[in-house]
């Protein structure tokens, strides 16, 4: 009867005990990372991962992290801090800050374009704090703000809510 017990045992856990552990790197300002705080990742349809920190923008390849000093232009974002990303299926890379909108990075280019809120209300993003990007489909990106929902038309290049 033990003998079975341990046989029902080895055979329902083994792939527990015995089975193959994930491997984990950490990167840190040592490897290159701008900065300790991350609150972003995402991984590109080319194996980039994208870490958005509380200093701007790093790309990590496997090897080592590149910085993206261009997004961290003042005249561009009030505060590099970036609170969400997303790789989307058209090669390029959605940013979100927490206070400065949201850029775009084509993957082919590397070109940055910026949206902020405007004046007149009409035609953009809702507000500076973006808190999460998702593809709903080709064409469209649901956006969160702190003052409600956008809906980004990547084809017309225009905002709704």
């Amino acid at each position: 009867m033990k003998r079975c017990l341990i046989i029902n045992f080895i055979t329902l856990y083994g792939s527990v005990l015995f089975g193959q552990f994930a491997k984990f790197k950490h990167i840190t300002t040592e490897e290159g990372l701008n900065a300790p705080t991350v609150y972003a990742v995402t991984q590109d349809n080319k194996g980039f991962i994208w870490i958005g920190t509380s200093m701007g923008l790093c790309r990590y390849d496997g090897y080592k992290v590149d910085v993206f000093t261009a997004i961290n232009d003042s005249s561009k974002v009030n505060d590099p801090g970036i609170s969400s990303l997303l790789a989307a299926s058209d090669h390029t890379l959605y940013i979100g800050f927490h206070t400065g909108g949201m850029a775009v990075l084509d993957l082919n280019t590397y070109k940055f374009t910026y949206y902020k809120p405007d004046s007149s209300g009409t035609n953009c993003i809702a507000s500076l704090h973006v808190k999460e990007i998702v593809e709903i489909d080709k064409e469209s990106l649901a956006i969160s703000t702190s003052k409600g929902l956008n809906i980004f038309n990547r084809v017309k290049n225009s905002f709704s809510l």
